[in-house]
């Protein structure tokens, strides 16, 4: 016999069955604003501190309750779980949200997860796919391209690099300072001068965003081409100069052996209260030294010194002014760079061991070759070659002979050179040693 009355608790049954079916989307109510947010803020929290498996649960509870009107609190979530994957280096995590990112519609269009998908892929060395995702993607800002563009250039592909700045305009998205320092970099490294000139041409004519950053990059594009006189216009034009902007100017200046303008530029730098870096001390210093300007590489050493700068001397300063020196005879200055080499603890590196070696057998002072000899520790064939040297220098073949069986004995393998200044240390001395 059919039913025809409802049971009396048949409301509360519905009640219970909706509360228990999470696939049933009609019956879904939105959470409350706050609480979405607090999830959010929780899969921020712990995808920064590289818990994605918390992270991946509290995102599904965000998931289970939002509906397609309140998608937009997925987006940072997603790109906060790609973060904690790409910093973990988890591939499955991150490919797994790559295609999860499509299936809730946060690509092609979200700038956002099309950054941390690039991001993703890049640190894998997947170059190639992360330039696929912002390819594919519809956005119209250059930051994930300048991660696409960093990213080759980080591994030395120059032309990749270029490549897709070129693709970048050609689809109509503004450059912005980052993107024209990245390409400039590029042009500098390929000696691409031309198309460096037609991205400083670019720059101008559509009125780009120019600060000091990429003022810096257009110096130094031009310093490394060659092109130091169109460097010196583009140092003039700028309002606002720091010390990267000087040292191009007088590395491009010294790589060309432009001494007078070096001089000039060292000057300025110092009366403006700028000092060189390491890096461009040691390339001056290394031209003067290479193109027998010695007296000039041992005074840039001198002023240095004299003005504390000492931040700019590292060992390969001092064994640079070692070598002037010793070519020279100027025994009195390495002396000094002797003594800062020890005030700088690097009286202990070998190179630094030869050249003192060196300079004093060269100034005929034995007598400080082998005190220098004998305190070093860690001696190479090139360290017992030096004292040989030392010693064949001045004809002492009885000495010579002693520290080449010293040499054996310390089982260190004599080389060519060793067997050729003992040969012709005997035959000048019309000894045959036995």
């Amino acid at each position: 016999m059919p039913c025809t009355t409802l049971p009396q608790n048949f409301r509360s049954l519905v009640k219970q069955i909706k509360r228990c079916s999470p696939r049933s989307q009609s019956w879904r109510r939105p959470p409350p604003v706050n609480q979405a947010e607090r999830l959010v803020a929780s899969i921020r929290h712990l995808s920064s501190s590289h818990r994605i498996a918390a992270a991946l649960v509290a995102f599904s509870h965000l998931r289970r309750y939002i509906s397609h009107p309140l998608s937009r609190y997925l987006d940072h979530p997603i790109s906060s779980l790609l973060a904690a994957a790409t910093y973990l280096r988890s591939f499955s995590h991150g490919t797994g949200l790559h295609a999860l990112s499509f299936f809730l519609g946060l690509l092609p269009a979200n700038p956002f997860t099309v950054s941390r998908i690039a991001a993703f892929y890049a640190a894998f060395g997947l170059l190639d796919s992360a330039r696929a995702a912002v390819e594919d993607s519809s956005t119209a800002l250059a930051f994930p391209w300048n991660i696409v563009i960093s990213a080759y250039l980080e591994k030395g592909y120059w032309q990749d690099a270029i490549f897709s700045y070129g693709m970048m305009l050609e689809r109509g998205i503004k450059p912005d300072k980052f993107s024209i320092s990245s390409v400039l970099k590029a042009c500098g490294e390929l000696r691409e001068l031309g198309l460096g000139k037609e991205v400083h041409r670019h720059i101008r004519s559509r009125d780009l965003e120019c600060d000091l950053f990429v003022y810096n990059a257009l110096l130094a594009m031009y310093a490394k081409c060659g092109a130091v006189d169109n460097a010196r216009k583009v140092f003039d034009e700028m309002s606002e100069r720091d010390i990267v902007s000087w040292n191009s100017m007088v590395l491009g200046y010294s790589s060309q052996g432009r001494w007078d303008e070096t001089s000039e530029f060292l000057e300025r730098m110092r009366l403006e209260g700028f000092e060189l870096n390491s890096v461009t001390s040691n390339t001056i210093i290394c031209g003067l030294v290479y193109s027998s300007n010695h007296r000039e590489a041992l005074t840039l050493i001198s002023q240095t010194r004299q003005r504390k700068a000492i931040s700019a001397l590292d060992s390969v300063s001092l064994l640079l002014g070692l070598k002037a020196c010793s070519v020279i005879r100027y025994q009195t200055q390495g002396k000094e760079i002797h003594g800062l080499a020890i005030r700088s603890n690097f009286d202990e590196l070998e190179n630094i061991s030869n050249a003192l070696i060196t300079l004093y057998s060269k100034c005929h002072n034995i007598g400080y070759a082998r005190i220098v000899f004998q305190k070093s520790s860690a001696r190479s064939v090139v360290t017992w070659n030096s004292m040989i040297a030392a010693f064949a220098g001045i004809n002492n073949v009885h000495e010579a002979a002693l520290l080449l069986q010293e040499m054996i004995a310390s089982r260190t393998q004599p080389s060519q050179t060793t067997i050729v200044t003992m040969l012709a240390l005997c035959a000048d001395s019309a000894d045959l040693w036995p």
